[in-house]
């Protein structure tokens, strides 16, 4: 069960000091319903029941 999201749009410039959202807007697979490209692009939301270590990068 896991997801892999990523960009496919062109870059963006962050300031220094800022928070900001990603929109994540391509998706290799998601077996666990983590991810919705069309209703929250910018969230990732782990399913109950599997609280364990994820890995963002």
């Amino acid at each position: 069960v896991g997801v892999r999201v990523g960009r496919v749009t062109s870059a963006f410039s962050i300031a220094s000091g800022s928070d900001i959202s990603v929109e994540w807007n391509a998706e290799t697979f998601d077996s666990g319903a983590f991810h919705d490209n069309s209703t929250n692009p910018n969230r990732l939301t782990v399913p109950s029941g599997l609280g364990v270590k994820y890995l963002i990068k």
